[in-house]
């Protein structure tokens, strides 16, 4: 795989001049839309106080972070990212943010422990090479963390995954994927890893059925991947630290 960092550069480059262009309110809203916001959106509706300080790593444009700030009137907001082209982007189009450039496998969350409310983890662990650390340092510097994540859909892979099998990609993935997961695998680190903490987890068509039937007809009609159909292909845990300690 190519230097992380060169990749991100170049993807984020690309992303800007041939997806978003000059439409970024389309491109915001479209993936809006997406599963990832219906499974964060079930565990930020879960969340049962008042939020006042949030973090995305992994942030990218910065819409994901945005969205939510706004819609849950959260005071501070901070995102991270390898990326300094997304991180220049996102403070352009999100100014009410804080953005920073920073490398989560080689970098502290420069937070104290449990300060921050919440911590979201949106399509960021299959890209990061010590995906341990990332996890125990959200765990660490938040009260609530909810991670997303993809189920990769390809045969092989979901196979191996089903059979709690770590996989790992040896060619480069088109979105720089370095790791696929099964739930049996990740589920067991956390609660093995971390003491007081509460976990619950969801797939893409437990939050709400009429975005399973939507996704299905997307599925059938546009797609005709049988495979995906019949499989979910996202995940969201939701990671919550015991009141008490």
């Amino acid at each position: 795989m190519t230097n992380p960092k060169e990749f991100y550069e170049n993807k984020w480059k690309k992303e800007i001049a041939d997806v978003i262009k000059n439409n970024y309110d389309h491109y915001e809203n479209k993936f809006i839309e997406m599963p990832k916001f219906s499974l964060i959106e079930c565990y930020m509706q879960s969340i049962n106080k008042p939020i006042h300080s949030i973090i995305e790593v992994g942030c990218g444009s910065g819409r994901v972070l945005a969205y939510f700030k706004k819609k849950y009137h959260i005071n501070k907001a901070w995102g991270f990212d390898i990326s300094a082209t997304a991180i220049n982007f996102a403070k352009n189009h999100h100014p009410d943010c804080n953005f920073s450039v920073l490398n989560i496998d080689h970098q502290k969350l420069p937070f104290h422990e449990s300060s921050i409310d919440v911590v979201i983890l949106c399509d960021i662990v299959e890209h990061v090479k010590n995906h341990k650390r990332l996890l125990s340092e959200s765990i660490r510097i938040s009260q609530n963390v909810i991670v997303k994540l993809p189920l990769e859909q390809n045969i092989t892979t979901f196979l191996q995954t089903l059979l709690g099998v770590k996989t790992v990609f040896t060619k480069q993935h088109p979105h720089g994927h370095i790791h696929a997961f099964s739930e049996k695998e990740i589920l067991a680190y956390i609660h093995t890893s971390f003491d007081n903490i509460a976990v619950e987890y969801k797939r893409e068509d437990n939050c709400e059925s009429k975005r399973k039937v939507v996704a299905l007809v997307k599925k059938l009609f546009y797609k005709i991947n049988l495979f995906s159909i019949f499989f979910p292909s996202e995940m969201g845990i939701f990671i919550k630290k015991d009141s008490r300690e």
